[in-house]
């Protein structure tokens, strides 16, 4: 994310002193179209419409077209709502910075779920009580993290080993 401030140097990727992060005039995420406060999984459906083949996410090298990541969230929801998934289940993402991260969070978000971050650089006790206090439905995550993991209860979901399964066709949500 690229946030500029006036007056600043845009060569920097500190904030100026004194400078809130967020203007204040800023501080909701507002559609563009409707000029109203918008959930951001809306704002990237407004941002596929107006270009889909912008570039949402780069990742070593790698990049994802907003509607290459509108439509594998929506993929995403989809199988996450399939699964039993309702309305405001806690679902945990362990991932490390990857392509699959904007798109796992995305799709929860679709999918009405909540996002529980699990920092993979947490202690394993830590770790461990962060999953048995919250008790989320569903872990998102990658085979090579999995055994990071000390999760006992509910369903693990390896986005790269069960991308078939999870990233099948579904266009819209």
């Amino acid at each position: 994310m690229h946030v500029s401030y006036e007056g600043a140097d845009h060569g920097s990727r500190h904030r100026p002193p004194g400078q809130p992060l967020v203007a204040a005039s800023h501080s909701v995420l507002v559609s563009a179209e409707q000029g109203e406060p918008a959930c951001i999984h809306q704002l990237v459906e407004e941002q596929v419409e107006h270009t889909p083949q912008g570039i949402a996410a780069i990742h070593e090298g790698l990049n994802l077209s907003y509607a290459e990541l509108n439509s594998k969230a929506n993929q995403l929801a989809r199988f996450l709502l399939e699964s039993g998934i309702k309305r405001e289940d806690r679902i945990g993402v362990a991932l490390q910075p990857s392509l699959n991260l904007p798109i796992a969070l995305l799709g929860v978000l679709k999918a009405g779920g909540a996002c529980l971050p699990l920092d993979l650089n947490y202690a394993s006790d830590r770790l461990a009580l962060m999953l048995e206090d919250s008790q989320p439905a569903v872990v998102l995550t990658e085979e090579r993290l999995a055994s990071e993991l000390p999760f006992a209860n509910g369903k693990l979901v390896c986005l790269d080993t069960q991308a078939e399964m999870v990233f099948r066709g579904v266009a819209s949500t």
